[in-house]
């Protein structure tokens, strides 16, 4: 058939394809339409947040996020030593912080001028890079079955994974000699902002889960895999 008409088959205006092809771009041309897209909210948004909630909730899927998290880092350009000194670096930092007291406090404890103006470089850049994947599950506090002690649990120990990742990430680029801007934008680009989001997006990830860092991952990987090939050799090797 040729296609013709409006949503998904007007960006294939003039051409031919199967029938049941053009059926299948037409149908996806509905989530265009809002009175469509409010019936599909009713019907899958519970089910979303009840998958999100679930899946995040066990030791595999921090593990899986730290280790994606420590490749993305070196696909970025990371240094494995600049790296490890910021995973130290933070590590006693979050000890003391969960004492109560805050963050000008800890840099009063760092002796060194110059380290305790790249700490406190790396974290202006974290603070300013957004937040992690955990932060995208949104919980249904009327539902024991999203929000509950486990569920909760397992969101404060993704947010530390993240803020960990986001922390290093950070530090890395300050010691590489990026500015502050530079160093969170750096950031932004590999570990993503997931408040940073379309109004595509809005509506997508509440019915597909996982699905802002499935949008910004692909692409970035496929960019990055001819920008920066390494990694990905050493990987497939």
């Amino acid at each position: 058939v040729k296609l013709e008409g409006s949503g998904s088959a007007a960006n294939f205006t003039g051409l031919q394809m199967r029938p049941e092809v053009a059926e299948i771009l037409s149908n996806m041309g509905r989530i265009k339409d809002g009175a469509f897209v409010r019936q599909m909210r009713r019907w899958r948004v519970p089910h979303t947040k009840f998958f999100k909630a679930r899946a995040v909730a066990t030791p595999g899927f921090h593990v899986r996020n730290s280790i994606t998290n420590g490749f993305m880092m070196i696909a970025a350009g990371g240094r494995p030593d600049f790296l490890y000194e910021a995973m130290i670096e933070y590590n006693k930092m979050h000890r003391f912080l969960k004492q109560g007291k805050t963050f000008s406090e800890y840099l009063d404890t760092i002796g060194d001028a110059t380290q305790r103006q790249r700490v406190a470089d790396a974290y202006r850049a974290m603070s300013g890079s957004g937040v992690g994947q955990s932060e995208e599950v949104l919980f249904d506090t009327s539902s024991i079955i999203t929000n509950n002690p486990i569920t909760r649990t397992s969101r404060k120990a993704g947010t530390w994974v993240e803020s960990h990742s986001r922390f290093m990430l950070a530090y890395d680029g300050i010691r590489q000699g990026y500015d502050v801007s530079s160093a969170t934008a750096r950031v932004r680009k590999f570990l993503f902002d997931y408040e940073d989001v379309s109004k595509l997006d809005a509506t997508m990830r509440q019915i597909v889960p996982f699905w802002t860092w499935t949008s910004r991952n692909v692409p970035l990987t496929i960019q990055n895999i001819y920008l920066n090939p390494r990694p990905y050799q050493i990987y497939q090797s």
